[in-house]
């Protein structure tokens, strides 16, 4: 794989990567030539996703050339918890060996950052010269390896990758367990080092601390995996199909969609009584089984928003921010793991201070996107919200749904918000 240098256990060494052995598979990568929308399975696309992060360009957001294992955490930690739990993998362990085989992106031609050789799930990229490890030294070779359009695509390739090689099936019973999931996929061929345990496993703590530090994804032992891979029969998507999103760098793309389950024309919460245990004015936090733990007073747009979209998207992998209605996008943006933008998708929460949410000053108002709808004249959206008597001119404890126009939001900026690994 790729020569890079690599920093292990906070040592500067030069290590040379092997190439893996790679098996031709079933998977297919098409494009739906449409940026910052959604996947045909619900996965959000973030725009942070398509960066051009290959070779010395690292643009955008993300992680710095030469800052190392945080910044390449925080940068791409979001990929690899999507792409494991999409596939059953430990993501410590995925982006270890993204951080081993690019130099903690140092060197990723293409956006190939995990040495993967072409094969029937990728497009063809650049020939290099390599060295692999025969068992009785190093020899010179050459390689043509995968290229893929953005880092979404590539981590996704991965993915695909290791689920369509059944040479690597032990491996996936260790979904839980980084070290003992590398060390399977080395012994099937994953690469051809003899010490490719002993110089990765350094990399396996740097970022496990790192997660366990800024809490950015859940570690691989706190996440509820899908119950099937894309490709295979029952599993959420098209059949193996996976959107590459990122074609395009569109940044004013919106996907229409819709989430379903938060009515309009009604302005109680009797509808959320069966999920939440909101069933009436004056319930509490006690009852409810989907909660905002902080006590912001019942029924305020914060506690309403954050009930529902704990509702529309879980709790897995993400946590409240605190702040006022007004404050939350401000807060989120720059957050590791979440997407502040001025496009709307269905399962948004979206934060304003005045503006066509409303909400006076200082507190503004939160809501959540329910539905987006496109046409000539731009998108529209219809919102639900909760103390709606700041925006829909309705009783303080009250619910509500309304709709929005996109030339209501001229000038808004960024107030729309979202998780990158809620799937909606």
């Amino acid at each position: 794989m790729w020569t890079a240098v690599v920093m292990a256990a906070a040592m500067l060494a030069v290590v040379v990567m092997v190439a893996a052995t790679v098996s031709v598979g079933v998977f297919t990568t098409t494009v739906s030539g449409m940026a910052n929308t959604i996947h045909n399975d619900g996965d959000v696309v973030s725009a942070t996703d398509c960066d051009d992060l290959s070779g010395a360009a690292l643009g955008g957001e993300a992680a710095p050339m030469g800052s190392g294992p945080a910044a390449f955490v925080d940068r791409f930690a979001p990929l690899a918890y999507r792409t494991g739990k999409r596939y059953g993998l430990p993501p410590e362990a995925i982006l270890a060996q993204a951080a081993f085989e690019s130099g903690w992106a140092m060197s990723a031609p293409q956006h190939n950052y995990f040495g993967i050789k072409v094969w029937a799930g990728c497009t063809g990229g650049a020939t290099t010269g390599t060295q692999e490890d025969t068992g009785s030294g190093m020899v010179a070779t050459t390689a043509t390896w995968c290229g893929y359009p953005s880092a979404q695509a590539a981590y996704d390739g991965y993915g695909a990758f290791i689920r369509s090689n059944h040479r690597y099936d032990a491996a996936l019973q260790y979904q839980r367990d980084p070290y003992k999931y590398l060390e399977a996929i080395w012994r099937a061929g994953y690469a051809t080092d003899g010490a490719y345990m002993a110089k990765i496993g350094p990399i396996v703590h740097q970022i496990t601390e790192r997660i366990k530090a800024t809490d950015i994804i859940p570690t691989s032992d706190r996440i509820q995996f899908d119950a099937k891979a894309p490709g295979e029969s029952g599993a959420e998507g098209s059949g193996g199909t996976v959107v590459d999103a990122c074609s395009t760098q569109a940044a004013t793309a919106v996907a229409a969609g819709k989430v379903g389950g938060a009515p309009e024309n009604a302005h109680d919460y009797s509808w959320m009584c069966s999920t939440t245990g909101v069933c009436r004015d004056g319930d509490g936090f006690s009852g409810d089984r989907i909660k905002y733990p902080h006590n912001v007073g019942r029924y305020q747009c914060v506690w309403y928003a954050w009930n529902r979209l704990g509702m529309i998207h879980g709790l897995d992998g993400w946590d409240w921010v605190l702040g006022n209605g007004g404050d939350i996008a401000r807060n989120l943006s720059g957050k590791p793991g979440w997407t502040v933008d001025a496009t709307p998708h269905a399962g948004d929460g979206i934060s304003q201070v005045g503006g066509a949410l409303g909400g006076a000053p200082p507190y503004g108002h939160v809501a959540v996107v329910e539905e987006v709808q496109t046409g000539a004249d731009g998108w529209r959206i219809r919102i639900s919200e909760g103390n709606y008597g700041t925006g829909g001119n309705g009783a303080w404890t009250g619910y509500n749904s309304r709709w929005l126009t996109q030339s209501q939001f001229t000038g808004a900026g960024n107030v729309f918000f979202r998780y990158n690994g809620w799937k909606k």
